[in-house]
């Protein structure tokens, strides 16, 4: 996997771990409604399930996001290092980013794709 992809994976995998989050309180809700049911061990076997997902989830959004931020240090330009800290690490939108550094959201978007491709040029060499 490529720098580059690496950035996008790490966004894919937190939103996965924020929906199997989400799908856990759900069940955890319907576990307590369902007590003494035959669904509730059902239930029970699908939350330890989750759990396990969760768990390799997170242990790989952790390796990647290490992973990344040890890619980023790479760069040696600071401004394009920190557009893309926080643009793909700290998920920022492109104006908060502008607001943030003080540069205009044109040039944010400049500075994202010099250091995309510096990233890619780094990774071939």
């Amino acid at each position: 996997m490529g720098i580059v992809d690496e950035l996008q994976a790490l966004r894919w995998t937190e939103g996965l771990i924020e929906a199997l989050v989400e799908e856990q309180g759900h069940l955890e809700l319907l576990k307590k409604s369902c007590r003494g049911l035959k669904k509730g061990k059902y239930l029970e076997g699908r939350l330890a399930n989750i759990q396990i997902k969760l768990q390799d989830e997170v242990e790989s959004y952790i390796g990647l996001r290490e992973e990344v931020l040890e890619n980023l240090q790479k760069l040696t330009d600071r401004r394009m290092r920190l557009v893309l800290e926080l643009r793909y690490v700290n998920y920022l939108s492109w104006q908060e980013i502008a607001k943030r550094t003080g540069f205009s959201r044109r040039h944010v978007l400049r500075i994202n794709e010099m250091g995309l491709k510096k990233l890619e040029i780094m990774e071939k060499n």
